[in-house]
């Protein structure tokens, strides 16, 4: 995926490349994970686009802005950028611009890139958060930007979040994803905290015990969860199956990489090659090590069952039944 403004001296002529519509609404952000918060505003955003004639405009920045200014403490990410694009956009927003985040932007004031914004890309209307910044050293605040409307040539919309959405941020939803809590996350995402990957070879180690597993090479930027066994949706060719997902490093063994490694309950076939999609569900527990391999085995068995168990009850409850394509 192309980013815009890897030059930022060419970056207003990259923003008009890509202009839409004469006049655009714009919102402007991070967006990582897409979460219940940012939805609200990035559907404001269109609402706005549409009550006004105009074209709604997100533009996101990769990389995440403390990989410039403290990399150390640089945060892996909700979801890949990729996928974080294809929310946005499935939101309503006609143009969504991945921006490179780098000193030189950084650099700029608010009212320097704020009216590069409405040179280039035609904006006549921002939508932020209450809590939204942008600019050298995070000049840019409400106060600031609702100054600056007028001077440079747009209307400043803030969108006051409510309830639940008030309390939502991306930090808050690695710490829960961290913690193993996936259940909470997904109240927060308003969707499953999702893994997706390649099937790659492994040891084979599933197999000798009679739970053959797809062992999933991940996005490294991705957050995984604690350690543990979840329970969770697996996707392949647009086919879901119940999933018993492991996560840790296999300490019955012998410690070893980190893997992430998936038991497709009522699938029959070869997955080496295919990429993969696991929406987690619950924790089911921690990541144990088993004096014995029967014992390991044993608990497996536990784990399938726990696993069959929660997903009919939750598909009984939505009315939906057994493998079918997703929507």
């Amino acid at each position: 995926m192309r980013l815009v403004g890897k030059n930022v001296e060419r970056l207003a002529e990259e923003l008009a490349e890509l202009r839409p519509a004469p006049e655009t609404v714009v919102t402007i952000g991070v967006f990582d994970g897409v979460h219940l918060g940012h939805q609200r505003v990035v559907r404001r955003t269109v609402e706005r686009a549409r009550e006004t004639g105009r074209a709604p405009v997100g533009i996101t920045f990769y990389p995440h802005p403390l990989q410039v200014h403290q990399p150390e403490a640089a945060p892996k990410l909700i979801i890949p950028f990729a996928e974080r694009v294809r929310l946005l956009e499935s939101l309503g927003l006609v143009r969504v611009i991945p921006m490179a985040y780098s000193p030189e932007l950084a650099r700029l004031s608010a009212a320097e890139y704020l009216g590069l914004l409405v040179e280039a890309l035609g904006m006549r209307e921002l939508v932020v958060g209450p809590d939204f910044t942008v600019g050298r050293n995070r000049e840019g605040t409400v106060p600031v930007l609702a100054r600056l409307g007028p001077e440079l040539g747009f209307a400043l919309t803030v969108v006051e979040l409510v309830a639940l959405e008030a309390r939502v941020s991306s930090s808050a939803i690695r710490a829960l994803i961290s913690a193993g809590d996936v259940e909470q996350a997904a109240v927060l995402l308003g969707r499953p905290v999702t893994l997706w990957g390649r099937v790659v070879a492994g040891e084979g180690r599933g197999r000798e015990l009679g739970f053959p597993t797809a062992n999933l090479s991940t996005d490294p930027e991705v957050l995984l969860p604690a350690d543990g066994v979840y329970a969770a949706w697996a996707e392949v060719r647009t086919v879901r199956y119940p999933a018993a997902v492991s996560i840790g490093v296999r300490p019955t063994f012998g410690p070893g990489p980190r893997l992430v490694e998936a038991y497709l309950l009522d699938f029959a076939g070869n997955l080496y090659g295919e990429n993969v999609k696991l929406e987690l569900i619950k924790r089911l527990r921690p990541e144990l090590a088993f004096s014995a391999a029967a014992a390991l085995i044993e608990q497996m068995r536990r784990d399938v069952e726990q696993v069959r168990k929660l997903l009919t009850e939750r598909v009984t409850d939505d009315g939906s039944t057994g493998p079918n394509p997703s929507a």
